[in-house]
């Protein structure tokens, strides 16, 4: 809360400023997504140089777990220091976890992480360690509720796209974990595809006779220059 509310309230706040700085805080983070979306799909990762200074030594090993540790050397005021840290490493599933639980809080791969992995040969990230949070694709759940920024620029084709794709994503998100749930997704919505272009298919030869009935001499036509607006 105190990262979502940071900047706009303060603890005299009253609940009128606090009605009218909610409504700000959704403008503000709607904008941010989109500054973040266009940066992600422009941007490139930097390479982890860090994995270079790691040191990892074998303490024990019980069936397939792994005990080691792990030193990282830093320069401190132009000294060199050495942190010690206990990892974990599990051989069967791949998992990797540190006694700092950095990857727990942050859900970003550290230096120790990728040189255990190095150390054991594991050229690929288990998808066991993404995290969505962390993904081009993800989306906010608080960019989906309405606030005065969005009216002007809001229509009832724009309300239904907003709840479809609300929809979607609460799909894909809590049963897409595995190949076969994927293909059963894919599948319904190929056919609900399927079935609305027969429907719009069937609607377009409907109304075909009508709007030749209909159809009014060009001269006649008039656009009001009221009506045409900038894009938001």
């Amino acid at each position: 809360m105190h990262a979502f509310y940071g900047g706009f309230l303060h603890i005299k706040t009253s609940l009128i400023q606090f009605v009218h700085e909610f409504d700000n805080v959704l403008g503000n983070n709607e904008q941010k997504e989109l500054e973040d979306d266009g940066a992600d799909s422009k941007g490139v990762l930097h390479t982890i140089l860090e994995e270079g200074d790691c040191i990892v030594k074998v303490l024990s090993k019980e069936g397939d777990m792994y005990s080691l540790i792990v030193g990282e050397q830093k320069l401190i005021f132009d000294k060199p220091v050495v942190d010690t840290y206990r990892v974990f490493f599990d051989s069967v599933i791949r998992e990797c976890q540190c006694e700092c639980n950095l990857f727990q809080s942050k859900a970003i791969l550290y230096c120790r992480m990728l040189c255990t992995f190095a150390y054991f040969k594991v050229n690929e990230v288990p998808t066991c360690l993404f995290s969505s949070q962390w993904s081009k694709n993800v989306r906010w759940k608080h960019t989906y509720i309405k606030s005065c920024h969005d009216v002007n620029s809001s229509n009832e084709s724009n309300n239904f796209y907003k709840g479809l794709y609300s929809h979607f994503f609460n799909i894909a998100q809590d049963f897409v974990r595995n190949i076969k749930e994927a293909s059963i997704l894919h599948s319904v919505m190929d056919g609900t595809q399927t079935t609305l272009h027969d429907h719009c298919a069937s609607k377009d030869q409907s109304s075909v006779p009508s709007q030749q009935s209909n159809k009014t001499p060009e001269t006649q036509c008039s656009i009001s220059v009221d009506r045409l607006l900038g894009p938001p």
